[in-house]
Protein backbone atom coordinates (compact mmCIF):
# COMPACT_ATOMS: atom_id res chain seq x y z
CA UNK A 1 0.00 0.00 0.00
CA UNK A 2 1.36 3.48 -0.78
CA UNK A 3 1.34 6.32 1.80
CA UNK A 4 0.73 8.64 -0.66
CA UNK A 5 -1.20 9.39 -3.82
CA UNK A 6 -0.52 12.48 -5.97
CA UNK A 7 -3.24 12.94 -8.70
CA UNK A 8 -2.92 14.49 -11.99
CA UNK A 9 -6.36 16.76 -12.15
CA UNK A 10 -7.25 17.28 -15.59
CA UNK A 11 -8.25 13.89 -17.74
CA UNK A 12 -7.63 12.04 -14.22
CA UNK A 13 -10.51 14.02 -12.13
CA UNK A 14 -12.03 15.87 -14.45
CA UNK A 15 -13.08 15.39 -17.86
CA UNK A 16 -14.65 17.57 -20.34
CA UNK A 17 -18.23 16.66 -21.03
CA UNK A 18 -17.52 15.30 -23.91
CA UNK A 19 -14.94 13.29 -22.60
CA UNK A 20 -12.36 14.68 -24.71
CA UNK A 21 -10.35 17.63 -26.44
CA UNK A 22 -12.40 20.20 -28.56
CA UNK A 23 -11.78 19.54 -32.91
CA UNK A 24 -9.15 21.87 -33.62
CA UNK A 25 -11.99 23.31 -36.12
CA UNK A 26 -13.88 24.12 -32.82
CA UNK A 27 -11.46 26.26 -30.84
CA UNK A 28 -12.34 29.86 -32.25
CA UNK A 29 -15.78 29.43 -31.83
CA UNK A 30 -15.58 27.68 -27.99
CA UNK A 31 -12.75 30.88 -27.73
CA UNK A 32 -15.60 33.56 -28.78
CA UNK A 33 -17.80 32.12 -26.14
CA UNK A 34 -15.43 32.80 -23.52
CA UNK A 35 -14.92 37.00 -24.71
CA UNK A 36 -18.67 36.79 -24.57
CA UNK A 37 -18.71 35.39 -21.38
CA UNK A 38 -15.87 38.63 -19.93
CA UNK A 39 -18.20 40.50 -21.96
CA UNK A 40 -21.54 40.24 -19.93
CA UNK A 41 -19.50 40.39 -16.83
CA UNK A 42 -17.93 43.51 -17.35
CA UNK A 43 -19.55 45.43 -20.18
CA UNK A 44 -17.18 45.84 -23.28
CA UNK A 45 -18.08 45.19 -26.74
CA UNK A 46 -15.51 42.59 -27.99
CA UNK A 47 -13.43 41.52 -31.39
CA UNK A 48 -13.55 37.72 -31.28
CA UNK A 49 -10.85 37.51 -34.27
CA UNK A 50 -8.41 40.31 -32.78
CA UNK A 51 -9.15 39.07 -29.03
CA UNK A 52 -8.04 35.34 -29.90
CA UNK A 53 -5.15 36.72 -31.47
CA UNK A 54 -4.16 39.35 -28.66
CA UNK A 55 -5.25 35.97 -26.09
CA UNK A 56 -2.19 33.51 -27.70
CA UNK A 57 0.28 36.65 -28.11
CA UNK A 58 0.07 37.76 -24.43
CA UNK A 59 0.54 33.89 -23.60
CA UNK A 60 3.77 33.59 -25.74
CA UNK A 61 5.04 37.14 -23.95
CA UNK A 62 4.90 35.45 -20.78
CA UNK A 63 6.57 32.31 -21.66
CA UNK A 64 9.07 34.21 -23.23
CA UNK A 65 9.65 36.31 -20.55
CA UNK A 66 9.77 33.24 -18.15
CA UNK A 67 12.14 31.19 -20.46
CA UNK A 68 14.12 34.29 -20.81
CA UNK A 69 14.58 35.64 -17.43
CA UNK A 70 14.04 32.84 -15.09
CA UNK A 71 14.88 29.89 -17.20
CA UNK A 72 11.95 27.57 -17.22
CA UNK A 73 11.81 25.15 -19.89
CA UNK A 74 7.81 24.94 -19.31
CA UNK A 75 6.65 27.98 -18.13
CA UNK A 76 3.11 28.46 -16.62
CA UNK A 77 1.31 31.74 -17.44
CA UNK A 78 -0.22 33.96 -14.46
CA UNK A 79 -3.47 34.43 -16.09
CA UNK A 80 -5.03 36.97 -14.00
CA UNK A 81 -1.71 39.04 -15.17
CA UNK A 82 -2.46 37.63 -18.61
CA UNK A 83 -6.12 39.59 -18.28
CA UNK A 84 -5.08 42.75 -17.01
CA UNK A 85 -2.31 43.15 -19.50
CA UNK A 86 -5.35 42.17 -22.34
CA UNK A 87 -7.82 45.25 -21.06
CA UNK A 88 -5.32 47.47 -20.24
CA UNK A 89 -3.63 46.94 -23.74
CA UNK A 90 -6.36 46.33 -26.26
CA UNK A 91 -9.72 48.21 -24.46
CA UNK A 92 -8.20 50.78 -22.07
CA UNK A 93 -9.62 49.06 -18.77
CA UNK A 94 -7.58 49.02 -15.35
CA UNK A 95 -9.64 45.79 -14.24
CA UNK A 96 -9.16 44.91 -10.55
CA UNK A 97 -7.92 42.05 -8.90
CA UNK A 98 -11.77 40.88 -7.50
CA UNK A 99 -12.91 41.01 -11.00
CA UNK A 100 -9.80 39.50 -12.82
CA UNK A 101 -10.34 36.62 -10.92
CA UNK A 102 -14.35 36.32 -11.40
CA UNK A 103 -13.94 36.80 -15.01
CA UNK A 104 -11.28 34.34 -15.30
CA UNK A 105 -13.32 31.54 -13.86
CA UNK A 106 -16.43 32.45 -16.57
CA UNK A 107 -14.03 32.79 -19.29
CA UNK A 108 -12.31 29.01 -17.94
CA UNK A 109 -16.29 27.80 -17.28
CA UNK A 110 -17.33 28.80 -20.70
CA UNK A 111 -14.20 27.38 -22.60
CA UNK A 112 -13.35 24.52 -20.53
CA UNK A 113 -16.28 23.01 -18.77
CA UNK A 114 -15.17 19.57 -16.91
CA UNK A 115 -17.40 16.67 -14.78
CA UNK A 116 -16.07 14.88 -12.46
CA UNK A 117 -15.35 11.47 -13.39
CA UNK A 118 -18.18 8.77 -13.03
CA UNK A 119 -17.60 6.67 -9.86
CA UNK A 120 -14.48 8.70 -9.18
CA UNK A 121 -16.39 10.37 -5.62
CA UNK A 122 -17.17 6.79 -4.42
CA UNK A 123 -13.18 6.16 -4.63
CA UNK A 124 -12.27 9.02 -3.33
CA UNK A 125 -14.61 8.47 0.06
CA UNK A 126 -12.89 4.93 0.25
CA UNK A 127 -9.42 6.52 0.04
CA UNK A 128 -10.07 9.46 2.52
CA UNK A 129 -10.90 6.88 5.13
CA UNK A 130 -7.62 5.35 4.93
CA UNK A 131 -3.85 6.69 5.96
CA UNK A 132 -3.06 7.63 3.28
CA UNK A 133 -2.27 11.09 1.92
CA UNK A 134 -3.90 12.62 -1.28
CA UNK A 135 -1.89 15.27 -2.99
CA UNK A 136 -2.28 16.63 -6.56
CA UNK A 137 0.07 17.22 -9.33
CA UNK A 138 -1.07 19.56 -12.32
CA UNK A 139 -0.40 21.91 -14.72
CA UNK A 140 -3.67 24.08 -13.62
CA UNK A 141 -4.44 27.62 -12.72
CA UNK A 142 -6.31 28.88 -9.52
CA UNK A 143 -10.18 27.93 -10.81
CA UNK A 144 -9.12 24.94 -11.01
CA UNK A 145 -9.45 24.13 -7.72
CA UNK A 146 -12.91 25.60 -7.66
CA UNK A 147 -13.61 23.18 -10.37
CA UNK A 148 -12.79 20.28 -8.01
CA UNK A 149 -14.85 22.00 -4.98
CA UNK A 150 -17.58 21.59 -7.63
CA UNK A 151 -17.04 17.89 -8.56
CA UNK A 152 -16.19 16.77 -5.35
CA UNK A 153 -18.49 18.53 -2.69
CA UNK A 154 -17.50 17.42 0.48
CA UNK A 155 -14.15 15.72 -0.42
CA UNK A 156 -12.23 18.47 -2.01
CA UNK A 157 -10.57 20.15 -0.06
CA UNK A 158 -11.12 17.84 2.49
CA UNK A 159 -10.26 14.47 1.43
CA UNK A 160 -6.74 16.02 0.44
CA UNK A 161 -3.69 17.80 2.29
CA UNK A 162 -2.67 21.13 0.42
CA UNK A 163 1.17 20.61 1.87
CA UNK A 164 1.55 17.79 -1.13
CA UNK A 165 0.11 19.96 -4.01
CA UNK A 166 2.46 20.88 -6.51
CA UNK A 167 0.46 23.18 -8.83
CA UNK A 168 1.78 24.73 -12.16
CA UNK A 169 0.32 28.18 -11.40
CA UNK A 170 1.70 28.69 -8.19
CA UNK A 171 5.42 27.17 -9.30
CA UNK A 172 5.47 29.04 -12.29
CA UNK A 173 6.49 26.28 -14.76
CA UNK A 174 4.34 23.06 -15.40
CA UNK A 175 4.72 19.52 -16.80
CA UNK A 176 7.19 18.42 -18.08
CA UNK A 177 9.48 21.21 -16.35
CA UNK A 178 11.91 19.63 -13.99
CA UNK A 179 11.23 22.71 -11.56
CA UNK A 180 7.87 20.89 -11.94
CA UNK A 181 9.16 17.67 -10.53
CA UNK A 182 11.67 18.91 -8.34
CA UNK A 183 8.62 20.74 -6.05
CA UNK A 184 6.82 17.88 -5.90
CA UNK A 185 9.43 16.11 -4.50
CA UNK A 186 10.68 18.59 -1.62
CA UNK A 187 6.69 18.32 -0.65
CA UNK A 188 6.90 14.50 -0.74
CA UNK A 189 10.16 14.35 1.94
CA UNK A 190 8.74 16.98 4.22
CA UNK A 191 6.24 14.66 5.02
CA UNK A 192 9.14 11.90 5.40
CA UNK A 193 8.03 9.88 2.27
CA UNK A 194 10.33 8.82 -0.31
CA UNK A 195 8.98 9.54 -3.64
CA UNK A 196 8.48 5.38 -3.90
CA UNK A 197 6.41 5.66 -1.64
CA UNK A 198 3.81 8.14 -3.15
CA UNK A 199 2.09 6.79 -6.35
CA UNK A 200 1.65 9.55 -9.24
CA UNK A 201 -1.74 8.90 -11.00
CA UNK A 202 -2.54 10.69 -14.48
CA UNK A 203 -3.66 10.31 -17.94
CA UNK A 204 -0.30 11.39 -19.73
CA UNK A 205 2.14 8.85 -20.54
CA UNK A 206 5.05 11.14 -20.15
CA UNK A 207 3.95 13.57 -17.94
CA UNK A 208 2.45 11.58 -15.28
CA UNK A 209 4.23 8.23 -15.98
CA UNK A 210 7.77 8.26 -17.10
CA UNK A 211 8.96 11.71 -16.13
CA UNK A 212 7.39 11.43 -12.27
CA UNK A 213 9.56 8.00 -12.21
CA UNK A 214 12.86 9.47 -13.27
CA UNK A 215 12.43 11.38 -9.87
CA UNK A 216 12.02 7.98 -8.36
CA UNK A 217 7.96 8.53 -8.00
CA UNK A 218 5.71 5.31 -8.37
CA UNK A 219 3.44 5.83 -11.42
CA UNK A 220 0.36 4.42 -12.74
CA UNK A 221 -1.49 6.05 -16.27
CA UNK A 222 -4.97 5.77 -15.65
CA UNK A 223 -6.87 7.49 -18.89
CA UNK A 224 -10.76 7.10 -17.38
CA UNK A 225 -13.61 6.59 -20.19
CA UNK A 226 -11.23 6.02 -22.91
CA UNK A 227 -10.17 2.54 -24.29
CA UNK A 228 -6.60 3.11 -24.85
CA UNK A 229 -3.31 2.24 -22.73
CA UNK A 230 -3.18 2.02 -18.77
CA UNK A 231 -6.35 1.66 -16.56
CA UNK A 232 -9.20 2.74 -18.18
CA UNK A 233 -12.00 2.55 -15.22
CA UNK A 234 -12.23 3.41 -11.22
CA UNK A 235 -13.32 -0.25 -10.72
CA UNK A 236 -9.69 -1.22 -12.37
CA UNK A 237 -8.17 1.42 -10.33
CA UNK A 238 -9.60 0.37 -7.33
CA UNK A 239 -8.30 -2.81 -7.43
CA UNK A 240 -5.16 -2.18 -8.45
CA UNK A 241 -4.84 0.16 -5.46
CA UNK A 242 -6.37 -2.54 -2.94
CA UNK A 243 -9.65 -0.69 -2.11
Amino acid sequence: MYKALIWDIYGTLLLSPEGAIPPEADKNRILTRGFEAWAGFISFHPSPDEDIRHYFELIQEQHERKRRHQGMVFPEIDILLLWQDFFQRFYGMNIDKTRLIRGALLFEKAVNPVVPVTGMAALLSRISGKDIYMGLGSNSQFYTLEFLKEAYPGLFPDAFIPSLFALSYEIGAGKPDPLFYRTLAAKTAALGLSPSEALFIGNDDVNDVRKPAEYGFSSLLFTPGSEGMGINTVGELADILSL
